[in-house]
């Protein structure tokens, strides 16, 4: 539809001017806040959506704080224009199924290493887009270095082979309610360790996700915690049998700590083809067991 959420409060959209994603014109539109669900309710033909708005905030001359850049136009998805991984999930903790945010952020421009470590949280999202603010401050990743646009590459590659996994954990987020970007705790409620634990997450539910927080000059080592059961490094393969504990791992700039649950079995498409005409067909099966 095209339509801003938060430009139509209080309105109609007129008739006329309105086309929906099938080609159909004259989808009547209406858009009301809502105080009891905290975000904005879009409603097309009497199908109603909810938009959670997520961004930055100012505030006016009543002191009082007002959302100036509002989300993505999704349903249901939560988009940060000025957040990333606690605020996910933060908000996965209430049910909102999807979430992403700015790869590279929205204000100011990160050099390549934060760029980097921006892009591969936000490609282990349940939705990815590189946005900013400013005709200088480009988010793409050719207007970064040959290494940052490799190392995109390499992420990217890996998100798009693993569409047939996304596509069927985001269908079930949509049944259950659950969110793609889990904390912990919502698959291991009775492990203390997790209940405040806001650094990693379950992306889906096999696929245990601990993306680089410092710089490497700081530390060349990532601290992840593993749940109780077996685990695999997914980029080693080597096996962790967890009873609930930390481990080190040894990181670089092309290193995202990431861990297969046993058990699971991830089908692959081909990464180079666009979605255009769906994801094409399965190329082939992993299964992460003994």
């Amino acid at each position: 539809l095209g339509v801003d959420p938060a430009g139509m409060v209080g309105k109609v959209a007129d008739q006329d001017r309105t086309v929906g994603s099938d080609g159909i014109q004259g989808c009547l539109v209406r858009a009301f806040r809502s105080e009891e669900i905290g975000g904005i309710v879009l409603e097309v033909n009497k199908r109603r959506f909810l938009f959670v708005l997520l961004g930055e905030i100012v505030r006016d001359e009543l002191d009082d704080p007002v959302i100036i850049r509002e989300s993505h136009p999704r349903m249901p998805v939560c988009h940060a224009d000025g957040g990333g991984m606690g605020v996910g999930i933060e908000q996965a903790g209430r049910c909102h199924a999807f979430f992403s945010h700015d790869i590279g952020g929205f204000i100011g421009l990160p050099d390549d290493e934060l760029y980097i470590r921006w892009a591969q949280l936000g490609l282990f999202s349940s939705h990815s887009r590189c946005h900013g603010a400013g005709d200088r401050t480009h988010r793409e990743p050719w207007f970064f270095s040959e290494q940052a646009c490799d190392i995109f590459r390499k992420f990217d590659r890996l998100r798009y082979s693993l569409m047939p996994y996304i596509y069927e954990q985001a269908r079930m987020c949509t049944e259950t309610g659950l969110p793609m970007m889990r904390a912990l705790f919502l698959e291991y409620p009775e492990d203390r360790n997790v209940w405040r634990l806001d650094d990693e997450y379950l992306f889906g539910s096999q696929l245990l996700i601990a993306p680089v927080l410092k710089p490497l000059a700081q530390s060349r080592t990532r601290a992840v915690y593993l749940p109780e059961g077996t685990w695999y490094d997914y980029f080693t393969k080597e096996k962790h049998v967890s009873h609930g504990q930390w481990i080190q791992k040894a990181v670089d700039l092309e290193t995202m700590p990431m861990f297969v649950k046993e058990g699971t079995v991830l089908s692959y498409c081909s990464a180079d083809r666009t979605l255009c005409d769906g994801m094409g067909d399965i190329v082939r099966t992993e299964t992460w067991t003994n």
